[in-house]
């Protein structure tokens, strides 16, 4: 069976950038661009015509802002999966909290927005920050401490006591962590954490009330 072709919208407001994505994105086999806007109006009626599987956003648009077309896309039925594309760097949670599935600077490789639509598409969220960095930059500082906490066998309870947090604010943190992971439980969450260097190899868990 041949490999599923990802089909891309492109929205920026600038055509050169659009242009240059383009034709990086149509060398690969298993991409495919079906439509491109400057505008929100403009993608959403992109968007309705071509059913998309990833959005590619920039933040700044010519009449609106890319992260609220972000929450508007990810609210709807059989939304596509958006990853944002921007200068501005440092908003990987408002972009996280907006529904994206990956954050890019726009001065990333050519490939790491290729890996964030892969990414995208199967349904897992990925950052890349500039120059092609990854590390701990996936997580805030406070998401790496929990993960930390977590990788070392500590309930939320427990976690919450050496944090000095309350109970529901660690299952916040515990939840946007596993989401940027990809996970669904604690095993996963850690075993995509040590492939990815964000902690060593785990201790067992304590009871699972995380």
């Amino acid at each position: 069976m041949g490999t599923m072709t990802i089909t891309v919208v492109l929205g920026d407001d600038h055509a050169l950038i659009r242009e240059g994505l383009r034709r990086s994105l149509d060398r690969l086999s298993d991409v495919e661009v079906v439509g491109e806007a400057a505008s929100a109006a403009e993608l959403r009626a992109v968007v309705r015509r071509t059913a998309p599987n990833v959005v590619v956003l920039d933040i700044r648009l010519s009449d609106g802002n890319g992260l609220d077309l972000c929450r508007e896309l990810h609210a709807q039925a059989a939304a596509p999966a958006v990853v944002i594309l921007t200068m501005y760097g440092d908003m990987e949670d408002q972009a996280a909290s907006a529904g994206a599935a990956g954050f890019v600077g726009k001065d990333a490789p050519a490939r790491d927005v290729a890996e964030a639509i892969r990414a995208a598409a199967s349904g897992r969220f990925t950052i890349r920050r500039r120059g092609g960095g990854r590390s701990t930059d996936l997580l805030t500082p406070r998401e790496a401490e929990v993960l930390a906490l977590l990788s070392q066998g500590l309930t939320v309870s427990q976690i919450s006591q050496r944090l000095y947090i309350s109970d529901s604010t660690t299952k916040t943190h515990v939840a946007k962590t596993y989401a940027k992971l990809g996970a669904n439980n604690r095993a996963q969450a850690l075993m995509t954490a040590v492939s990815l260097g964000l902690v060593a190899h785990p201790h067992e868990p304590g009871p699972p009330n995380g």
